[in-house]
């Protein structure tokens, strides 16, 4: 029996990173959908309250939430099922709530150079990791792999 291998992956196109371990993002108030091609701390950037109500990722076939300001990080999450988290990977794909429009946050964190994403079974929240455009066709046309990919605008 062949098993069906689910995948979504939301293809982003964002301020690139150099070579550098520091890139800057634009957010407009609301929801964001971005994604890193550095491993960065999420509370190094995102831990004002005063300008971001929440950062959310897909991790572990689950959302995972970081809430700035929460005086006891977790409890909100884990009275709704949901995770915390602490560090987004190169490639993941992440949702930024912004309480206004910030047209240049700096994100910095730790250089690696992988030009693979990885996938796991199930739905799976990636972006690209550099400043680009791809063919969606030509990347996701095995349909035994993917049932359905995926794209935020």
């Amino acid at each position: 029996m062949k098993k069906l291998f689910l995948s979504i992956l939301l293809i982003l196109v964002i301020c690139a990173p150099s070579l550098a371990d520091e890139f800057k993002i634009e957010l407009v108030q609301g929801w964001n959908l971005k994604s890193s091609r550095i491993a960065i701390t999420i509370a190094d950037t995102f831990s004002s309250s005063d300008s971001f109500a929440s950062v959310w990722k897909w991790e572990n076939g689950g959302w995972a939430v970081y809430l700035p300001g929460e005086e006891t990080q977790g409890g909100y999450a884990e009275s709704k099922g949901f995770t915390t988290f602490s560090t987004i990977s190169p490639g993941e794909g992440f949702w930024v709530n912004s309480k206004g429009t910030q047209t240049s946050v700096t994100i910095t964190g730790t250089q690696v150079d992988i030009d693979t994403i990885s996938m796991v079974d199930g739905w799976n929240l990636k972006g690209l990791k550099a400043e680009s455009s791809i063919i969606v066709s030509s990347l996701f046309a095995n349909s035994t792999k993917f049932a359905s990919v995926w794209k935020w605008e």
